[in-house]
């Protein structure tokens, strides 16, 4: 097929030799722009339920400048009012429930054991 986005297909086939990645990152790319506008509604919404949150030390997003800040300090406690805890499971990565999974599941389990 020769249209834009088959052109596009056919250098993405002839690069890395599978057009199935090709759909998929055309098609995450597209939705993250349309995501934007189908979660609008609830801009500034706050999360009213008991929660734990719980990061990893070396996670990227928790690494991204002000996010700590964002989390330790008030503005986190102001967007999930009932924020009973921060646990930071220190020298974890991204995959902090594979990389601690008995640490993780304690945590989770204590939580819930408040209900």
């Amino acid at each position: 097929m020769w249209t834009p986005y088959g052109v596009l297909q056919y250098i993405w086939d002839l690069k890395y030799g599978d057009a199935r990645n090709f759909t998929y990152t055309l098609k995450f790319r597209l939705m993250k722009c349309r995501n934007w506008e189908l979660t609008a509604p609830w801009t500034g919404a706050q999360v009213k339920v008991p929660t734990k949150f719980i990061v990893d030390e070396f996670d990227l997003v928790y690494r991204i400048p002000g996010a700590k800040e964002y989390i330790h300090n008030d503005g986190f406690k102001k967007d999930v009012p009932l924020l009973e805890e921060v646990v930071v499971v220190e020298g974890a990565a991204h995959f902090v429930n594979k990389e601690r999974p008995d640490e993780i599941n304690k945590h989770i389990y204590d939580f819930i054991q408040k209900f």
